[in-house]
């Protein structure tokens, strides 16, 4: 074999262990490679945020009789944003950063509709809460936790 062809089959051998390494090893031996860590990763990635159930809390103060809000506690925050989207154009009308000590978002001023919550933080799934009314002189109460 010439240089050429060593160097050939050099190639062919890194392209080789590269493809094994990516497919998680060969076949009967244990599972690893980049596979299993993306795997890993996708899994590590996984967690889940919930939303209690909507429910109403009238308010009786003359500024909010023509608006409502989206308010909520949370618990086990890693520190999030929560935004409130309009529902049929699918645009942002409010949004807040809560940090991680934070136990509470409020989304105020909103017009009576409908909307979707979006809820996001790194490390966990995206929630999103569709079909929430807002009413004049309402909290809608959502609670989160993570």
């Amino acid at each position: 074999m010439g240089r050429f062809g060593t160097l050939r089959a050099a190639r062919a051998a890194a392209v080789v262990g590269l493809a094994v390494y990516l497919s998680g090893g060969l076949p009967g031996m244990p599972g690893g490679g980049a596979a299993s860590v993306f795997a890993a990763e996708s899994a590590a990635a996984a967690k889940s945020i919930t939303a209690g159930k909507p429910t109403y809390r009238p308010r009786n103060h003359a500024a909010w009789e023509t608006k409502g809000r989206i308010v909520g506690r949370i618990r086990n925050n890693p520190g999030c944003e929560v935004q409130v989207l309009d529902a049929t154009s699918k645009k942002t009308v409010k949004s807040c950063v809560v940090k991680q000590e934070g136990t509470t978002y409020e989304l105020q001023w909103l017009e009576p509709g409908t909307y979707i919550l979006v809820v996001k933080a790194t490390g966990y799934e995206t929630l999103d809460v569709h079909d929430l009314v807002v009413k004049a002189g309402n909290d809608l109460v959502v609670d989160l936790e993570f």
